[in-house]
């Protein structure tokens, strides 16, 4: 199928918009890990804020960090 070049940024933008509305995406910014919002995160937040996100996570039994 020919695709006219000037729609694939109209089209990234749609499959974007509808991504993001799926996983409830309401505003900017929005921040998501493993495609699950994280609430009340904004650009203020810490290193040390982050890391109590992502410690817990890190530590479920059978996960395996991949370089």
């Amino acid at each position: 199928m020919w695709l006219e070049w000037r729609l694939i940024p109209t089209i990234f933008f749609i499959v974007g918009l509808k991504y993001g509305s799926s996983r409830g995406v309401v505003g900017t910014p929005t921040f998501l890990v493993n495609g699950v919002a994280v609430a009340g995160a904004d650009e203020s937040w810490s290193v040390d804020d982050w890391r109590k996100v992502f410690d817990p996570l890190l530590r479920t039994p059978g996960f395996v960090a991949k370089a």
